[in-house]
């Protein structure tokens, strides 16, 4: 919350500097000129970037951090606001040779010259001492601050090169990602082309299949058909069968009757005709004699 609060101020101070310096651009800045408050970063620029750094959750606000320190370097470096600071020094350099001691300031600084002239050795070497022990132990401070705020900007470059990285894997992660779309797009295509063949194909194949249950039913139906005729030659082919079986008894009995008879001639008339045979015989020589 506070690294947003000083960055919007810093932002607007900005904003400001730059309209400033558009203008000087254009007309030379005259010293009645409306001054640039200052007010908002009266601490620049280490108290601030002290207080950021250290009472803010440093690793979740980098991008804000980053930002406010490149949006400071910008701040500090820009001509109008060198301008700015150099007319307030003036101005209050102006203000304190211009101001006028009355008779009890006058008292009032010679009571403290008194007093402080009144001040032993030894107490002043005392407070010289104390002051000497302060301005240590604040230097000290400082400087484990510094250190402490080096370490994090080290911290901070670390972080960035790392996050440089992260955007390059993660720029080739999207690269890969994209051409692994395209692929999957062209693959879902030919798998749509595909399935339309596939339900062409099964269509022409739900088409014969019909065709060839109806020639099946049509060849079932003459099957059927010819069972039927199949058994009615049968039933014909048995009746025939039983007078062909007639046929051959009555045929045995004829051959038995004729070889009888045959046998009957033979026995018969076959002696007779051989006489009649003979006795023609013999009469035919006669004659011829």
């Amino acid at each position: 919350m506070e690294i947003q609060t000083v960055q919007n101020s810093l932002n607007e101070l900005y904003q400001e500097l730059l309209a400033k310096n558009q203008k000087a651009d254009n007309e030379t800045q005259t010293t009645t000129q409306e001054m640039i408050n200052l007010s908002k970063i009266c601490l620049l620029p280490k108290q601030v970037l002290r207080n950021i750094f250290l009472f803010t959750d440093f690793y979740s606000d980098i991008p804000a951090i980053s930002e406010t320190c490149v949006l400071f370097n910008k701040l500090v470096r820009s001509r109008s606001f060198n301008i700015s600071v150099y007319k307030i020094a003036s101005q209050r350099t102006s203000r304190m040779k211009s101001t006028t001691i009355n008779a009890d300031a006058l008292d009032k600084l010679e009571a403290q010259k008194l007093v402080k002239d009144n001040i032993s050795r030894d107490e002043a070497l005392l407070e010289l001492k104390k002051a000497n022990a302060v301005k240590d132990f604040l230097a000290d401070k400082m400087k484990k601050q510094d250190k402490k705020i080096e370490s994090l900007l080290e911290e901070i470059d670390k972080l960035n090169d790392q996050l440089r990285v992260q955007k390059q894997i993660n720029s080739k992660t999207i690269a890969k990602v994209s051409v692994f779309e395209t692929k999957f797009l062209e693959m879902k295509k030919q798998l749509e082309e595909s399935n339309g063949a596939v339900e062409r194909e099964r269509a022409k194949h739900t088409l014969i299949i019909e065709e060839l249950r109806n020639e099946i039913t049509n060849y079932e139906k003459t099957l059927s058909e010819l069972n039927q005729h199949k058994k009615v030659l049968r039933a014909e082919v048995l009746r025939l069968r039983g007078q062909y079986q007639n046929t051959l008894h009555q045929l045995g009995s004829y051959k038995d009757a004729l070889y009888k008879m045959k046998s009957y001639f033979e026995a018969m008339f076959v002696p007779r005709i051989d006489e009649l045979i003979s006795e023609d015989d013999n009469n035919l020589n006669e004659k011829v004699c």
